[in-house]
């Protein structure tokens, strides 16, 4: 499916006029299609549609690969530090969109996308004017509408306790329960970030989660799914956004499960870089009390021969992760973390 984005449609929305307004500013408003997977001239074929897949991965992505990404969510906050992060590594010499396999999370499906299609400079221009303007940036992608049921999704995510499926499934009847602002607004407020792409490569991967089983929803690059939707479902946190369809799955945030990273899927790949939010430890600022241990699907990935290489943002208590305000301590934090994994990371990625 090719999805051609014009300034004539973008402008068609508010948030698109918003988006146009911003992007010119900012001169980074994609004009052509940006490198990516365009299937505009291939013949139509029947998709492979999005897949269940259980925990541990049974038939893990990372199989047979040599270098493989695995991208936590966490965020507007952790976004902004995956980019200070992946920016500086670059600047070091260390090329992460050398992967050949990437599975993005949330925040990490954004991050992903950019660094695959090779946009994360434009990426960085963007969040870094956002960073400037955060007012614009919270006018711009609607989280709160004032609606209880917001609240009441919110404050569910925040107090569960557990990964369970009953617990997974409750969060997700909140979920679709909850008014949130139009999932078409997201949507075309990731297009214009990402460029106008199909999918941006071979070797990217997104996370959801069905509202109503809880199931792991895992987007391939034959999924047939357009990235921006892929995206806008594994960011669709509970009282924040969406829920999303994917296919016949209406769907959540890839984070609303038992994990916040999914590295089980990269299991078996040689080696296998983890950007994490938090290594869980209670003196740090969490956004999902009920993930298991991350250390536990680290286990699943040393188990299967991989090598790995893990890193933790480890944000400070109290942060707001969807608050664009503190975006400037998140590039901080994260140009900071790059320059002292530099020296390690470049030995294990070469």
């Amino acid at each position: 499916m090719n999805l051609p984005l014009t300034r004539r449609k973008l402008i068609a929305t508010g948030a698109g006029t918003a988006l146009f307004t911003l992007a010119s500013k900012i001169g980074v408003l994609a004009q052509e299609k940006v490198p990516g997977v365009d299937k505009s001239n291939e013949p139509m074929k029947a998709s492979a549609g999005v897949r269940v897949i259980p925990y541990p991965a049974p038939d893990p992505i990372g199989r047979g690969k040599e270098r493989a990404l695995v991208l936590g969510g966490g965020g507007e906050w952790f976004e902004a530090w995956q980019l200070a992060y992946v920016s500086v590594l670059a600047q070091g010499g260390i090329d992460l969109s050398r992967a050949d396999a990437v599975v993005g999370t949330s925040a990490g499906s954004v991050l992903g996308t950019c660094l695959i299609s090779g946009r994360i400079a434009q990426e960085a221009s963007i969040f870094e004017w956002f960073g400037k303007h955060p007012d614009y940036m919270a006018k711009l992608i609607v989280v709160n509408t004032g609606a209880e049921s917001q609240l009441r999704a919110r404050k569910l995510q925040s107090t569960t306790k557990n990964y369970d499926p009953q617990s997974i499934q409750e969060m997700g009847r909140a979920a679709m329960a909850a008014k949130n602002a139009p999932v078409a607004g997201l949507q075309t407020a990731i297009q214009q970030i990402i460029g106008p792409m199909d999918w941006p490569g071979p070797g990217m991967h997104t996370t959801a989660n069905d509202c109503f089983t809880g199931e792991r929803l895992v987007v391939y690059p034959d999924s047939g799914i357009p990235i921006n939707e892929a995206i806008s479902a594994s960011m669709s946190l509970p009282g924040c956004f969406g829920p999303t369809w994917l296919d016949d799955h209406y769907c959540m945030d890839g984070g609303i499960s038992r994990s916040g990273t999914h590295a089980d899927l990269m299991a078996e790949a040689r080696r296998v870089v983890v950007i994490a939010l938090s290594n869980g430890d209670s003196q740090y600022a969490q956004l999902s009390p009920f993930h298991a241990p991350i250390e536990e699907e680290l286990e699943v990935v040393r188990k299967s021969g991989s090598e790995l290489f893990v890193t933790f943002a480890n944000p400070p208590k109290g942060t707001n992760f969807l608050d664009p305000k503190e975006m400037p301590i998140a590039v901080e934090m994260g140009t900071a973390k790059a320059k002292a994994d530099l020296p390690t990371l470049a030995k294990f990625w070469s």
